[in-house]
């Protein structure tokens, strides 16, 4: 009886064991085949290789089909990745690319303003609504489709700064100096989420710093200086960050 359970257990470890063989074998294969169309896809619409560095599937509970999602960057720069959403059957749903072209363009158009008030980590994330996106393509500039539609275009800056000794005075000013600025961009909405650290790389990367709690900050929207940028109406939104204690034993 011991032998026939013995057998009886191996065989069905044998037979899972095989869908599973199967099942990895048919999925790898899928993704493949995903992998190959989209690459195809996005090399006839740009006219450029391009580079797969990670492609997944998720299917929600519930649902029949589910989706793929890639990061991908044109061949040799990494720098542009973008998300490419697919559908079950590997057909484009949506991807970034053009934004990413665009959102490179609008940092390098913050640059001689950054440079000026000696700014090294900072970032730009915009927002183009989709009916002017769709009119444009990478060929276009982001500054000639701001100047035709800055009053429908929104701007976010992310800047992060190691000050050792920090002087609130001195830095207030450039925060209403960097305000005004983009006030006078005529943009529908912007925000400015600037970040002080102690300690760490001056050219460290924004979104890294973002992970760690800094002991300064200014965070505000555009709707919170309409009525002007005031040292008095700046110091509202000035955060002093309580820094983390070891817990005590």
């Amino acid at each position: 009886m011991k032998k026939k359970y013995v057998f009886l257990t191996s065989f069905i470890l044998l037979i899972i064991s095989g869908f599973l063989v199967g099942h990895v074998y048919y999925k790898s294969k899928q993704l493949q085949e995903v992998r190959k169309a989209m690459l195809d896809e996005l090399s006839t619409k740009y006219g450029k290789s391009f580079i797969v560095s990670n492609l997944s599937y998720g299917k929600a509970l519930g649902n029949k089909t589910g989706t793929y999602t890639a990061d991908v960057y044109p061949k040799g720069e990494k720098s542009l990745e973008f998300q490419v959403h697919l559908s079950e059957s590997g057909k484009i749903l949506d991807e970034s690319y053009k934004e990413m072209i665009w959102r490179r363009e609008a940092i390098k158009s913050w640059e001689p303003f950054m440079r000026k008030l000696g700014i090294t980590s900072y970032a730009v994330n915009i927002h183009i609504p989709e009916e002017i996106e769709e009119q444009y393509g990478v060929e276009d500039s982001y500054n000639d489709i701001l100047k035709k539609h800055k009053h429908i275009m929104s701007e976010y800056l992310f800047i992060g700064q190691i000050e050792k000794d920090f002087d609130k005075k001195k830095e207030i000013l450039k925060v209403k100096e960097i305000t005004n600025h983009i006030l006078r961009r005529e943009l529908q909405d912007f925000s400015i989420e600037w970040r002080y650290y102690e300690n760490g790389s001056k050219n460290a990367d924004v979104f890294e710093m973002r992970k760690t709690t800094p002991s300064y900050s200014w965070h505000f929207s555009k709707k919170d200086v309409l009525k002007g940028a005031t040292e008095e109406n700046l110091d509202r939104f000035f955060i002093q960050h309580k820094k983390e204690t070891s817990p005590t034993r």
